[in-house]
């Protein structure tokens, strides 16, 4: 008990690493098709099996708000890792979160740390994947950002979500 508060106060290399394990596996599960025990028949991944109560996007959420919480004592390493491998797809599937409300503290919380931090090259990556959302949906490509692969392999962000990390940007930058 007391090595758990101590990691918690203070975390490990070991901790972050098995973070940054859970973090991803919880979003690449999204994509995954899962056997039902017992029960032989296949069924959807977690974001399309149940509402936005299910413990996947509760899982998730916790997830994003350890990372987010850790976050601001790393590197910019540390935090372009999350940001590539966990918070870009997370953001870019919808229903991966269990509410708007948890998008949008997820959205203001991870622009605030990259201003507060001064990581200039991550917050030009979420901004141009934003760019990249919003020129989907005016050109009509990938359903008008609803969340989809982009052209190069990575993540394209739907519109909702690309208008409130810009939202969050600007807000943060004006003030």
């Amino acid at each position: 008990m007391v090595s758990v508060a101590f990691d918690i106060a203070a975390p490990s290399q070991q901790f972050l690493s098995d973070l940054y394990d859970a973090c991803v596996l919880s979003v690449t599960a999204c994509d995954d098709v899962a056997l039902i025990p017992g029960d032989n028949t296949l069924v959807e991944s977690a974001s399309e099996e149940a509402g936005s109560g299910d413990a996947a996007s509760q899982l998730r959420a916790t997830c994003t708000a350890a990372a987010l919480h850790y976050l601001s004592q790393q590197d910019a390493r540390v935090i372009q890792q999350f940001l590539d491998a966990f918070f870009l797809p997370l953001l870019a599937r919808s229903g991966t979160l269990p509410d708007k409300a948890c998008q949008l503290q997820t959205c203001t919380v991870l622009v605030d740390l990259l201003i507060a931090r001064e990581l200039w090259p991550q917050l030009r990556q979420l901004i141009g994947a934003c760019v990249s959302a919003l020129d989907a949906a005016a050109t009509g490509a990938c359903g008008a950002g609803t969340g989809a692969s982009s052209s190069g392999g990575g993540c394209r962000l739907p519109l909702r979500v690309a208008c409130t990390l810009l939202a969050a940007v600007v807000q943060r930058l004006s003030s």
